[in-house]
């Protein structure tokens, strides 16, 4: 594979993983803000179930309050008091009016001198009760911050220690009241509800909403709970940090895989399969020329593969092919685009020669041949190589090329006398042509012992009535020394190397 299709993949794979990290920065942190938002929503509707409570309690105990029939601050209006305040949860404290002064309380009971604060209230409801929020008022030599609320001549006091029992400290709150267009803060931490209002929800790149404001069913009685790690205008800072630890694992995680990806993809076998599934084989043709004059008579044609990582060589994909059982796919691919390709230069003499894989023969593969449009269309002579293997001992491989034969096949031995080679076979398959293998051809100028077997192959082809074909001719020495042991046919470079049919079509035009 060449530098470019690495850093080509290399990029890839680096975009994926960018992509995953944004894209999983995004899923995480809505996940976990939604998490987050859920917890928040429970810790509301619980502060909202107990400011209806406290609500409820106070306008319950100013109505009951009310209904006395006391017009001054006597033991028996103190006792009345004192048992509302017995039996109430939230209020802390109970005081009586005349003539708009504060003259006693349940906890300070007769006042010597009257309180007359004016202080207007902060807001009053539709019922006529008014809220005074945030009032300072001293409970046993300590000031503190209350909720007041007074209608008519009573007024109730809630301290706002009453709340801190009803939302975690790991949350900010206020409890705020709705009534003529405005909102009044009764309890909490004023500005929360602001806050809240503010967060945007659900923006591709900003975070979540995890706020939560609940109102009750008459949206008077309003609650906002904000998490305290979600500081003001920043996205929060635990949720930042595990969402970027998160996307960076996922991201790694992802190169690796796609990494992994391509390398498998690199890999032969599967760049096999690929080509196998998309008919990507491609063929050559090398020129089989008659040796006493030189004339072409056919070719042998040649599978070649490429794709986008390189090119692979038969001695690489031939026994991967067969590795994936996929053997007769391919040879049907390369068989139909040779007949088709090579149909306008073919006539009743030119010879095509294609390998075929012995196993396809012992097991009637090949005689689909037989079946094809471009086989029966063809004007040429179609001729078969085979290896020799343990593959055409049996008799049902013999009966398929006899079946060949009889519909003007020729059979080919190919590389004859490299391994499995007995004259009992040679006579069982009865081919009509032997192959010799470039092995004996390139001793023959130096006169090697292995070139001196070539006469002896002659003779057997004589003895059996078969041609011969000599395979890896690349001098004129190898030519005229073959020729003169009555070799008839030779393929090699000295004839021409494996080229496109673009290419042979011009060879042959030079004839």
């Amino acid at each position: 594979m060449d530098r470019r299709t690495k850093r080509r993949q290399m990029i890839v794979s680096v975009v994926i993983a960018i992509f995953i990290y944004f894209g999983s920065s995004v899923v995480i942190s809505r996940i976990l803000s939604y998490q987050l938002w859920q917890q928040t929503t429970v810790e509301a509707t619980r502060m909202l179930a107990s400011a209806n409570e406290i609500k409820d309690e106070i306008i319950l105990s100013l109505t009951n309050l009310n209904i006395l029939p006391f017009e001054q601050c006597s033991d028996e209006n103190l006792l009345e008091m004192r048992k509302t305040l017995f039996r109430s949860q939230y209020i802390k404290d109970v005081g009586y009016f005349t003539n708009g002064d504060l003259v006693c309380t349940t906890g300070l009971g007769q006042l010597d001198v009257p309180f007359k604060d004016r202080t207007p209230p902060n807001f009053v409801t539709e019922d006529g009760i008014e809220y005074w929020s945030f009032e300072h008022l001293i409970f046993f030599d300590q000031e503190h911050s209350a909720l007041i609320a007074r209608y008519q001549n009573y007024n109730v006091v809630v301290e706002p220690t009453t709340f801190g029992h009803l939302v975690s400290e790991d949350y900010e709150w206020e409890m705020f009241f709705n009534g003529n267009n405005q909102t009044y803060t009764w309890a909490g931490q004023e500005g929360v509800a602001d806050e809240a209002r503010k967060e945007q929800p659900m923006s591709l790149m900003s975070p979540a909403l995890v706020s939560v404001i609940k109102c009750n069913s008459y949206k008077r009685v309003c609650v906002a709970v904000k998490p305290k790690l979600l500081s003001r205008s920043e996205y929060p800072p635990l949720l930042f940090e595990l969402t970027t630890l998160l996307s960076i694992c996922f991201s790694v995680f992802a190169y690796l895989l796609v990494h992994k990806y391509f390398r498998v993809q690199w890999t032969p076998i599967k760049r096999v399969q690929r080509g196998l599934a998309s008919n990507q084989f491609y063929c050559l043709y090398q020129p089989i020329v008659e040796l006493k004059s030189g004339k072409i008579i056919g070719v042998e044609m040649l599978a070649r593969f490429e794709d986008q990582y390189g090119s692979l060589t038969p001695d690489e994909f031939i026994p991967l092919i067969s590795q994936l059982n996929k053997t007769w796919q391919f040879t049907e691919q390369v068989m139909l685009k040779a007949m088709k390709e090579t149909v306008p230069i073919s006539h009743s003499g030119f010879k095509l020669s294609m390998n075929i894989y012995p196993q396809d023969i012992a097991n009637g593969n090949v005689e689909s041949l037989l079946e094809l449009s471009a086989f029966n269309d063809f004007p040429g002579k179609i001729m078969l190589e085979v290896t020799e293997s343990e593959y055409l001992e049996g008799d049902g491989a013999c009966n398929t090329l006899s079946q060949l034969q009889k519909q003007g096949v020729d059979i080919a031995i190919d590389d004859f006398g490299t391994g499995y080679s007995n004259l009992n076979q040679l006579r069982k398959i009865n081919s009509q042509v032997l192959k010799i293998d470039r092995s004996f051809v390139i001793d023959v100028e130096d006169g090697a012992i292995r070139s001196s077997l070539i006469q002896h192959i002659v003779d057997i082809a004589r003895a059996e009535n078969m041609l011969l074909v000599a395979e890896g001719v690349e001098t004129s020495v190898q030519h005229q020394a073959l020729a003169k042991m009555g070799i008839e046919y030779a393929q090699g470079w000295a004839f021409g190397r494996p080229m496109s049919y673009e290419k042979l079509v011009r060879l042959l035009s030079e004839e």
